[in-house]
């Protein structure tokens, strides 16, 4: 069950990131702009899908039966539009942290293009589920999005200290969660 419901958490995390994401879409050249068109049909899809009570509602119902467990009673059809908004909420700050990692590097470029480059990379990179991680697919993706606004250079060395930058974000707390599971479970042992 608890596999179910972090799946269904996942994939509205991914909707509201290729929401901030898209933004990119329209503020890129050619031929970004009409694949920010399809990118918006998908987008209201995957809203309906979450934020309308009654379909996200059905679509609950729908996943929990696939995946054979009970639907958690905390997960009523209106948590859809709340898990969009706070998640959207959580992308717009992965954004704004981006884009003050991009001017720590001394790029310019449009803050609001630089941080939806930022989000929409994550996003795609994610589900380039051959790639653990998003391993080079989220650094390519963000290297396209970004040189039209700070030149292929710029973008290839923010996309690597953005790598860099997130992986010490997840792995040094899980790390230091570790560490404190080993000390205490060895005062617990003596």
């Amino acid at each position: 069950m608890a596999t179910a419901a972090a799946v269904v958490g996942q994939g509205v995390a991914l909707v509201a990131a290729a929401l901030i994401g898209a933004v990119v879409l329209f503020a890129s050249p050619d031929p970004y702009p009409s694949w920010g068109i399809a990118t918006l049909g998908a987008i209201v899809a995957a809203l309906a899908l979450s934020a309308v009570p009654g379909v996200y509602g059905r679509v609950l119902g729908a996943w929990f039966r696939l995946a054979r467990a009970e639907r958690p009673s905390a997960l009523t059809p209106g948590k859809g539009f709340e898990w969009l908004t706070l998640y959207l909420l959580n992308w717009a700050v992965y954004a704004v942290a981006f884009v003050l990692l991009a001017w720590s590097f001394g790029l310019d470029g449009p803050p609001w293009a630089m941080g939806s480059a930022f989000a929409a990379a994550y996003m795609l990179g994610y589900v380039m589920i051959f790639a653990p991680a998003g391993l080079g697919p989220r650094e390519g993706f963000l290297i396209a999005f970004l040189t039209p606004h700070v030149g292929p250079g710029a973008a290839g060395m923010i996309a690597i200290a953005a790598r860099l930058w997130t992986t010490a974000v997840e792995v040094v707390p899980a790390a230091a969660f570790w560490l404190l599971g080993m000390v205490k479970g060895s005062a617990h042992d003596e």
